[in-house]
């Protein structure tokens, strides 16, 4: 995974402006494996409602330009705490990325811009991640720097495709004197992607 974990317990707020609709951050991944996964540290203020989401954007010029592949799942932003806590946006086609390559978390939502009812992504108080820049950006959007600050976020892979077996353990129920997997009495068929099938 990448990660930026280093926090401040102060945020920069999602929809309590016209001029924060989108909030990104800019990040260099460390694995040629599809992304599956964003967390990031997020908070309410007031009582929003609907959703937030997280896309994956292709940068030009240092700021996000281009969604890639397709947004995660929703989260409730009215589920969100009032102080910071992690939440995960998983990717139902996790999104291809290309080890070293600068890509962009885009945090967006769907609930009114409102003064007193926002979300808020934690910030490191110092931009101290070295491998990208965070931005915000009105509903053009155009983007800008949201000041010296780096997000908290922590991205992760998928390693392996879905599970497809192509071995079966046979477990000798009955001291059989010759191994026939799946014939004659004795045998007994354990599926190792069940954990409930044991013998």
């Amino acid at each position: 995974d990448v990660t930026f974990t280093t926090a401040s317990a102060a945020g920069m707020a999602l929809r309590d402006d016209a001029a924060r609709t989108y909030l990104g951050q800019t990040f260099t991944a460390k694995s040629g494996f599809p992304l599956s996964r964003v967390r990031l540290s997020l908070k309410k203020t007031g009582t929003p409602t609907w959703n937030i989401w997280v896309e994956i954007w292709t940068p030009r010029g240092g700021t996000p330009s281009a969604i890639k592949g397709a947004a995660s799942a929703n989260v409730d932003v009215s589920t969100l705490t009032t102080s910071f806590a992690n939440y995960n946006f998983d990717f139902t086609a996790p999104i291809t990325v290309a080890d070293g390559t600068v890509y962009a978390i885009v945090l967006r939502g769907d609930f009114a811009v409102s003064g007193a009812n926002y979300a808020q992504w934690e910030d490191d108080g110092a931009g101290g991640y070295t491998g990208g820049s965070a931005y915000k950006a009105e509903g053009t959007p155009t983007w800008s720097s949201n000041g010296t600050d780096d997000q908290v976020f922590t991205t992760y892979y998928q390693r392996w495709a879905a599970w497809s077996p192509v071995r079966s353990l046979w477990v000798d129920t009955a001291a059989a004197p010759t191994y026939t997997p799946g014939s004659g009495p004795g045998w007994t068929l354990i599926d190792p992607d069940d954990p409930s099938d044991y013998y």
